[in-house]
This record gives C-alpha cells, structure tokens and sequence, in this order.
C-alpha cells in the first residue's frame, strides 16, 4: 500500500521516484499507519472515522520534502495534525 499511496501523494508514478527521501517517509508511514491500527478504537470513537490513508502519505512526503529526515518525527508531526488529542 505504501508504494502505492506515495506515487498519488507525489502525483507522479512509481517509475524513477524512490530515493532516500521516500524511503524514510515510506518507514515513517508504516509507523504511523501501525499506530492508527493500534490506536482504532480511540481514534473511531473520537473522530468517527480513520484518517485517510493518502492524506497521511501527502502530509509526510510534504513534511519529509521541508527537510524532515527522522522517520519517527516525521511520524509523531503527521499524527498530531491528523488525530490532535487521540494519541
């Protein structure tokens, strides 16, 4: 899924695109989505729904793309513009 989520948040195909950059916001997505399964309930209870996955993909690749390069701040920043007060 990641692969996938990354090449629509870039708006470009799969094709030539992964570097160091993708990597560490592909590592960054999987932890944050794990969390978000982790944390399902709280988080259906609170916002109603999950967030969306390739919202969650845009929002790390932009934040990864201003300089961010630690997979779990880049993680922690993304969850706490999506889910605020859940986790």
């Amino acid at each position: 899924m990641p692969d996938d989520v990354f090449a629509a948040a870039s708006g470009g195909s799969r094709a030539g695109f992964f570097n160091s950059e993708t990597t560490i916001a592909g590592l960054a997505f999987e932890r944050a989505w794990r969390m978000i399964q982790i944390s399902r309930e709280p988080i259906l209870a609170e916002y109603g729904s999950l967030p969306d996955p390739e919202r969650l993909a845009r929002l790390i690749f932009d934040l990864a793309k201003q300089g961010e390069r630690n997979p779990d701040r880049l993680r922690d920043r993304a969850l706490a513009v999506l889910l605020p007060s859940t986790l």
